[in-house]
């Protein structure tokens, strides 16, 4: 979780960048995709889509009245040395006129040798300025040691 985003806005921040770098601790497969929820609302105010390919098939999900973003899968334990990236973008997070928006791409490899790249993206209906987000995985999946979150800001 990051909180305290206000900071960020009266320095004249209008959009943030996450950069992850992350595994997860389940080890089955399906591997779990992560979510995302803004300012701790877990009301069914979010919507989202997803499209990944690995290499031979593409899938693509949709989901709306959702209580999180669904964000893209980062690999799991079983290879301790394999990490995945994601790059997530908040748009116009400090906003109250607009609804926020957020993208992510990213992609890994995960065990049996699958490769797996993705794009997603979701809102959130409300029109509060974001002050704090969430990353995490549902099920009772945690991050594992060595993960990294690096929040970065855009005046432009």
């Amino acid at each position: 979780t990051f909180s305290g985003l206000a900071s960020y806005a009266t320095a004249g921040y209008k959009h943030l960048q996450i950069r992850v770098t992350g595994q997860q601790s389940f080890t089955g497969y399906p591997y779990q995709f992560t979510r995302f929820r803004i300012n701790n609302d877990t009301g069914s105010n979010y919507s989202h889509h997803t499209l990944s390919g690995d290499g031979s098939s593409v899938t693509s999900s949709a989901g709306s009245s959702t209580n999180y973003i669904q964000m893209l899968p980062l690999p799991g334990s079983q290879d301790a040395n394999v990490y995945g990236a994601l790059a997530i973008d908040i748009l116009d997070f400090s906003s109250v006129s607009r609804n926020t928006t957020v993208r992510a791409l990213g992609g890994g490899y995960f065990a049996g040798n699958q490769k797996f790249i993705g794009l997603s993206s979701g809102a959130h209906y409300s029109t509060s300025a974001m002050t704090s987000f969430t990353h995490y995985i549902d099920a009772g999946v945690n991050w594992t040691a060595g993960s990294r979150w690096s929040l970065y800001g855009s005046k432009g």
